[in-house]
């Protein structure tokens, strides 16, 4: 029997290759375009964008009293006074009658005593550089004109008259450090009203200078806690003035008047910056 041989080992091999290329060359274009027409898969998974955070460097809007060219306030306190005058008979014996008087007595002889009385007030200001400040402040006070009389071995004091001390200062104020709280100086010109409630001719206006010393303490920028001690000095006229008894006749007086009206204050207040 004749046998047929399918060829050799070299034939097979290039028969092989032959139909790769053949099936390369058909589906090769396929698949190329179905890959195309599906991509790859969005997950939703991405690295983060990092953030560029810009730097801000925020304004200091912090107030400074110094900031504050103006400021107010008020202030209350207790002011008191010295003599006014003082009066005897110049016989050495006592009045045939009481003096005449809030509260009447009787006497050879008796000082007139301003007394510390309550005295309250406002004032403004105008900063006019880093230490220094123009400043007006208007004040009032009442005070007790109190007699002190000797009664033989003995001395009493009683109610002569009422007055209300009204006053006016244009000052100068310095600190003396250049902090938030601090103590200064004062310096200015007063204007004093003296009213009487019953002895009319004590009624009087006179100008005189005030020094002051004090302190600031600073509670925020807005406000400040102020305490001020005063001393003010001004002339002071009798006038016409003579005390007198309640008899007809009056007694031969000799009366020796204070020329200055000396005038000693301590006040605490709140100031405010605007």
């Amino acid at each position: 029997m004749k046998k047929y041989a399918w060829g050799s080992k070299s034939t097979l091999t290039a028969s092989f290759a032959t139909s790769l290329i053949l099936l390369n060359a058909i589906f090769g274009p396929v698949l190329c375009y179905a890959q195309a027409e599906d991509p790859v898969r969005d997950t939703g998974r991405y690295k983060p964008v990092p953030q560029v955070i810009e730097e801000q460097e925020e304004a200091t809007t912090e107030k400074s009293p110094t900031d504050s060219r103006w400021f107010i306030g008020v202030e209350a306190g207790a002011q008191g006074g010295g003599d006014l005058w003082h009066v005897e008979t110049a016989s050495g014996l006592p009045a045939a009658a009481p003096w005449i008087a809030v509260t009447p007595f009787n006497s050879e002889r008796f000082n007139a005593t301003l007394e510390t009385g309550f005295a309250a007030g406002l004032f403004v200001g105008r900063r006019m550089g880093e230490m220094w400040s123009l400043k007006a402040h208007l004040a009032s006070a009442r005070h007790d004109l109190a007699a002190e009389a000797l009664q033989g071995q003995s001395a009493g004091v009683f109610l002569y008259d009422r007055l209300t001390m009204t006053s006016l200062v244009i000052a100068t104020e310095v600190k003396m450090v250049s902090l938030a709280s601090y103590p200064y100086l004062s310096v200015g010109v007063a204007w004093n009203h003296l009213s009487a409630a019953r002895e009319k001719d004590l009624d009087q206006d006179q100008i005189g200078l005030q020094l002051g010393v004090g302190y600031v303490h600073q509670l925020s920028p807005d406000f400040s806690l102020k305490m001020e001690a005063r001393y003010s000095r001004s002339s002071f006229d009798i006038g016409d003035f003579v005390p007198r008894t309640q008899a007809i006749n009056q007694p031969v007086l000799k009366l020796d008047p204070a020329t200055n009206l000396n005038l000693y204050g301590l006040y605490l207040g709140v100031q405010m910056n605007l």
